[in-house]
């Protein structure tokens, strides 16, 4: 079980999460299930970083939240899987220049990547260039 996947299934059983004093707080009607505890437990971490938000309002659960819906964007234009999940990826590269370099510069693209890596959001094994992307993606609420 992933961290996204751990953290969506303990809201799917009713457990609040968030990070208080850079510590994971659960709060929920009852415990989790054991299986839950110990996936909670073993990607706390990752979790704990997923949950945090950034200087730019968005937290890793936001981006990997945006990562999704652009897959299935790309998806829904007919891309096969592969193609969907690296255009997918170039689209959050640039929401994420978007939203932390007004400025932005093509040597900023290795910034976005660590810093979306740090959300555990990693670059699929091949990327196509984001100048040759089929798909357009527009941005809601950008500034």
């Amino acid at each position: 079980m992933t961290p996204l996947e751990a953290l969506a299934l303990a809201r799917g059983e009713g457990i609040e999460l968030e990070v208080i004093d850079g510590k994971l707080k659960l709060r929920g009607a009852t415990a989790p299930p054991v299986t839950l505890q110990v996936s909670l437990r073993e990607h706390k971490e990752a979790i704990v970083a997923m949950l945090k938000v950034g200087p730019d309002g968005y937290s890793g659960e936001a981006w990997a939240s945006l990562l999704h819906e652009f897959t299935a964007t790309a998806e829904s234009d007919g891309l096969p899987p592969d193609e969907a999940a690296r255009v997918a990826f170039d689209s959050l590269l640039e929401w994420w220049a978007h939203r932390n370099r007004p400025q932005y510069a093509a040597a900023r693209l290795e910034d976005a990547v660590r810093a979306l890596a740090g959300f555990g959001i990693h670059r699929p094994v091949a990327v196509v260039p984001v100048a040759s992307l089929p798909v357009v993606v527009r941005f809601r609420g950008a500034a």
